[in-house]
């Protein structure tokens, strides 16, 4: 395995598994990655990065950002970023489900109570595995475009109503029902464990 191939997709999905199956919250899933890649070759550290890259490239497309956008109530390029580290982390079943369907599946999965759905550090457990295994950062490893975005046509335009909700007609009614609570100063609260899967699974 050299410094730059991609880990095998179902060994990727295997350890965001055990992750879940290990973790009561995002703090702890974040910390079962680091301990759990930290004890892999450092090859394969880098291996983990950079399928995980490429599932964030397969993930960038305009109609999972209007999802994000609706479901975060606004959603930047970082935002979008951390959304969608998000979605990998939920496992393969949500994620790929999400990527057919960002709208139905998305629907199926969130709650709009919840305060937001990012996961801004699970794009860093391949870095601070690598550095504890090493001492080395990753990213002087990888080739600086490693993490590339492909270049995407925005199809949709929150200040338009109608754009958003024929991308997203059920997500864009399920938070329009919230919209007039959403202005009112009432906390959102966080997920609680597990809940996206009891959703995802109804």
């Amino acid at each position: 395995m050299t410094s730059y191939q991609k880990m095998d997709e179902g060994q990727y999905w295997e350890i965001v598994e055990n992750s879940l199956a290990k973790a009561y919250d995002q703090t702890s899933q974040e910390a079962f990655l680091n301990v759990y890649l930290s004890q892999l070759p450092s090859e394969e550290i880098i291996a983990f990065e950079c399928r995980h890259q490429e599932l964030l490239r397969a993930s960038h497309n305009s109609d999972l950002w209007c999802a994000a956008a609706i479901i975060n109530n606004g959603c930047s390029d970082d935002g979008f970023h951390y959304f969608k580290a998000w979605l990998i982390s939920r496992g393969k079943e949500v994620f790929t489900a999400a990527l057919k369907d960002p709208d139905g599946t998305l629907y199926r999965v969130v709650d709009p109570t919840v305060e937001f759905y990012e996961f801004e550090f699970f794009n860093y457990s391949a870095a601070y595995a690598y550095e504890a295994k090493t001492g080395k950062d990753i990213f002087d490893v990888l080739p600086e475009n490693h993490s590339a975005l492909p270049s995407i046509k925005i199809k949709w335009d929150l200040a338009s109503e109608d754009t958003v909700k024929a991308i997203c007609p059920k997500l864009f009614s399920l938070y329009e029902k919230l919209s007039q609570q959403r202005r009112l100063p009432q906390p959102r609260r966080r997920i609680q464990p597990g809940e996206f899967r009891q959703r995802f699974r109804r």
